[in-house]
């Protein structure tokens, strides 16, 4: 492990400090839709500018990745967790401005820096935790998970009992935590490593560049899947409270922690589908099957029967992102990289 120090207290430190990191990486984008409507009226903006506010995260991960890979290639692992924390703080605060040009403007730097947490946290599991790459990711998103369930289920209670600014920056106190451990442990990489990038990303540098990606048939297949998968989860956690609203009556409080249910559930399917991959039945195809069979019903029984909302919602939360790095890395044929 290319961590400053191999002791114990470290790698119970780096433990707790990935954590904190996957915690921050989802908490940031879900604090808002509770509160969308609150910010409509704040700012007086229209509906279609309120949606693209919740769309700009995940317009971030796909504009942003290759600069975010870039910033990353040239520091250590542990100063671009630094740099993401720092930047998620920094968009957050000015995000909260009453002012739409300063809504957006953090909104954006805060998409960048966690474009830059999603990235490195995927090469920590890989490299710091190499033999524990399962669990690590399934408590990876796990952590994601309550960060999402938590800020869906209070962002809307805080800012009624305040306003939406305190309730969406409420939680940067998590943020400012994850940025103190790793600001310690950047301090002892470079100590360890006099400055220079952490071996692994000079491995990475002097690796052999791969086929063009547009040239290996499953990765692009699998590119198409987890783009579709992603674009339902983010459409349902940025509008699901308004749903919730307009089809069953509740208020932003109810709505909000209706909505967290969709959190809640991942923290059981983060580990349900590894489980299932025990069983002979369940082979790689079949769970492919099962996750594609689930996020249909999702919208479908949204739609069809709002008032079952509970069933549908836990049906949406099964992940198929793991074990599937290990049918595209190299010397499997196509030379993707796992985690990436």
């Amino acid at each position: 492990m290319d961590t400053p120090s191999d002791s114990h207290q470290n790698r119970i430190l780096l433990f707790c400090a990935f954590m904190l990191l996957a915690f921050n990486l989802r908490c940031h984008i879900t604090s808002i839709p509770p509160v969308i409507a609150d910010i409509q009226a704040s700012l007086h903006v229209s509906t279609a500018a309120a949606g693209l506010l919740t769309s700009i995260p995940v317009l971030c991960f796909a504009l942003f990745t290759p600069p975010a890979s870039l910033l990353i290639s040239r520091m250590t692992m542990a100063g671009s967790c630094v740099c993401a924390l720092a930047g998620i703080c920094l968009g957050v605060a000015v995000r909260a401005i009453p002012q739409l040009a300063c809504t957006f403007a953090g909104t954006v730097i805060m998409g960048f820096s966690l474009t830059v947490g999603n990235i490195i946290s995927l090469m920590i599991i890989a490299c710091y935790f190499p033999g524990k790459k399962n669990i690590l990711t399934g408590l990876y998103i796990a952590a994601m998970s309550v960060g999402s369930m938590l800020t869906s289920a209070a962002t809307a209670v805080v800012a009624k009992a305040v306003n939406w600014q305190f309730g969406s920056t409420l939680w940067l106190v998590v943020t400012l935590a994850a940025l103190v451990l790793w600001g310690i442990l950047s301090a002892e990489e470079r100590n360890a490593t006099g400055g220079e990038r952490a071996p692994v990303q000079k491995k990475a540098a002097e690796a052999e560049k791969l086929p063009p990606v547009w040239k290996r048939l499953p990765v692009c297949l699998l590119a198409a899947a987890f783009a579709a998968h992603t674009s339902l989860f983010y459409g349902l956690t940025a509008w699901l409270p308004e749903f919730m609203k307009s089809s069953l009556g509740m208020d932003s409080s109810r709505a909000g922690a209706a909505a967290s249910l969709l959190q809640i559930a991942g923290i059981l399917g983060s580990f349900g589908i590894p489980a299932l991959s025990m069983s002979r039945f369940f082979t790689r195809r079949n769970q492919f099957l099962v996750v594609t069979v689930s996020w249909f019903l999702t919208p479908v029984g949204l739609i069809l029967f709002p008032r079952l909302w509970i069933l549908w919602l836990l049906f949406a939360r099964h992940r198929f992102r793991r074990r599937v790095y290990r049918r595209i890395r190299p010397g499997n044929g196509s030379g993707a990289r796992p985690g990436r």
